[in-house]
């Protein structure tokens, strides 16, 4: 009698194959998720460059930067004109914040300030709470708030905005 040879793939053989495709679907979602923080965080970073560039075109026009009489100003609470006097002049419109929270004005927010002579400014990312992790990690840390004690914000500043 001749035994007839079955075809196929042993349970052994079938679960060494599952557990490979398990082990490459796991890095490829972990390799993801760095790249969107990574992405996410770029954006906002060449969003708030965009407007550094605005207030400096303004300051060479001006002579000054854009005034806000050493007081903070609200994206959310005050809309386009947040930075004084660059809309319609300098730009058509400024970067708006659309994710996350929305119930404040006063955070989940763009801040700006200048001193009351308009010979320093800071502009900031405020958040409601800290900064979310994968994305502080991938801002450059030359535009961390130089605070140590404020992990809610980043942004840029003149040379001497870093104390406003």
């Amino acid at each position: 009698m001749t035994r007839m040879r079955q075809h196929g793939f042993t349970i052994v053989e079938l679960l060494i194959v599952i557990v490979v495709i398990g082990i490459l679907a796991a890095i490829t979602i972990v390799a993801f998720n760095g790249v969107q923080d990574r992405g996410k965080a770029a954006a906002k970073v060449s969003d708030i460059k965009a407007m550094q560039k605005i207030i400096e075109l303004y300051y060479a026009d001006k002579g000054t930067y854009p005034n806000t009489g050493n007081s903070w100003r609200f994206q959310r609470a005050v809309g386009n004109d947040f930075i004084p006097g660059v809309v319609p002049e300098f730009t058509s419109k400024l970067p708006e914040i659309t994710d996350g929270p929305t119930g404040s004005t006063s955070n989940n927010t763009y801040i700006y300030r200048s001193n009351t002579a308009g010979t320093e400014y800071k502009l900031m990312r405020l958040y409601q709470a800290s900064v979310p992790l994968g994305e502080y990690n991938n801002i450059p840390a030359s535009m961390r708030d130089q605070n140590a004690s404020l992990t809610d914000r980043w942004g840029v500043w003149s040379p001497g905005g870093t104390t406003i």
